[in-house]
Formats: structure tokens, C-alpha cells, sequence
């Protein structure tokens, strides 16, 4: 019987980061018990594939070739690689005698289910909440983008101004040049 590993039961055995699965106990005359497994070991390879999960575990058994499996655990904090031998691939008996995957009690279920209530009641609120947001933040933007509309229209304006005294500068210094000329021309 395997299980998913915390991180605290991970550094407890001695697996990083609690990447693995623990084996939880072991059936007695099973496959997993004549190749050496014993409650506590940390499955963390099969097959040189990296385990993280129960279902890692069980896509690396499932995805075997031969009807040996290298085993990499940890145990007393030190690795060990173990051979397990298992049934052929049209059997589906591996993991009823071997390896099966804790159940989940009474409790926790009770737990799950008023989790799930909680969430549907929550729900609703949550949909507004994300409604009001977005309108809040769309109305946010719009008077952002009118403001930056007449900042725009306010330095063409001044930009339309500059040009125009420029133009008129210029006018008046053609005069002056003109006027100098003629008196230069005169002479």
C-alpha cells in the first residue's frame, strides 16, 4: 500500500522535498514483499523515472516493458534499488496484491463534503465579487483614457500655438531682412 509523501514526512525519511511515495505497509507473500519492500521505504524511481506522486507511481509500473521493475527507495535515509517482479501487462492484479492506494475515511470524507458545500455557498459571491472588480477596473480605465484624451488635445493645442508664434516670428524677421535690404541696396 503506497501514499503520497508531505514535505514533512519526506524530510522525516529522507526524501527531498518530499518528492515520492511512501510505502505503507506491505502485504505478507506479496511480490513487493519477496523483492524486499518494507513499510517506510520512499519509492522515488522506477525504472530510472523520477516518482513525485502515486500517480507517477502508477504510470511507471503501468508503462513498464518487462516484467521487472529497478526500484529506487530510500530507506533509513539511504538509497536502495530494489527488483520487483510483477504479473504480465494483461493482468490488472499488481496493484490488488501489491501496491494499492489508501482509502479514504469516514472523516475525511465528511471533511471533503462540507468543503464542497462551502465552496457552492461561496460561489455566488465570488462571481459577483469578480464582477464588481472588473467593472470597477473598466470604469477605472475609461477615465484614465479620457484624461490622456484631453492631455493629448491639450499639448496639440500648445504645440499649434508654438508653430503659429514661430510662424509669426519669422514674419516679423523677413520684415526686418527686407527692410534692411532695401536699405543696404540704397546705399
Amino acid at each position: 500500500m503506497v501514499e503520497n509523501l508531505t514535505p514533512q514526512l519526506g524530510d522525516f525519511f529522507g526524501a527531498k522535498n518530499g518528492q515520492g511515495v511512501l510505502v505503507r505497509s506491505v502485504e505478507k507473500g506479496s511480490r513487493a514483499e519477496k523483492a524486499g519492500f518494507h513499510a517506510g521505504d520512499v519509492i522515488v524511481k522506477v525504472n530510472e523515472e523520477t516518482i513525485n506522486d502515486v500517480g507517477d507511481f502508477s504510470h511507471a509500473l503501468n508503462a513498464r516493458k518487462q516484467n521487472t521493475a529497478s526500484i529506487s527507495i530510500i530507506r533509513d535515509k539511504r538509497p536502495q534499488t530494489l527488483s520487483l517482479t510483477l504479473p504480465d501487462r494483461k493482468r490488472s492484479d499488481l496493484f490488488e496484491e501489491s501496491f494499492e492506494l489508501p482509502e479514504i475515511d469516514a472523516e475525511t470524507r465528511i471533511n471533503l463534503s462540507q468543503v464542497q458545500s462551502e465552496l457552492a455557498r461561496v460561489r455566488p459571491q465570488i462571481a459577483l465579487a469578480v464582477r464588481q472588480a472588473t467593472r470597477t477596473a473598466s470604469k477605472e480605465l475609461c477615465k484614465q483614457k479620457q484624461e490622456l484624451k484631453k492631455q493629448g488635445q491639450e499639448i496639440q493645442k500648445q504645440l499649434l500655438n508654438q508653430q503659429r508664434d514661430l510662424r509669426d516670428q519669422q514674419r516679423e524677421l523677413q520684415k526686418e531682412l527686407r527692410i534692411e535690404l532695401k536699405g543696404l541696396s540704397e546705399i
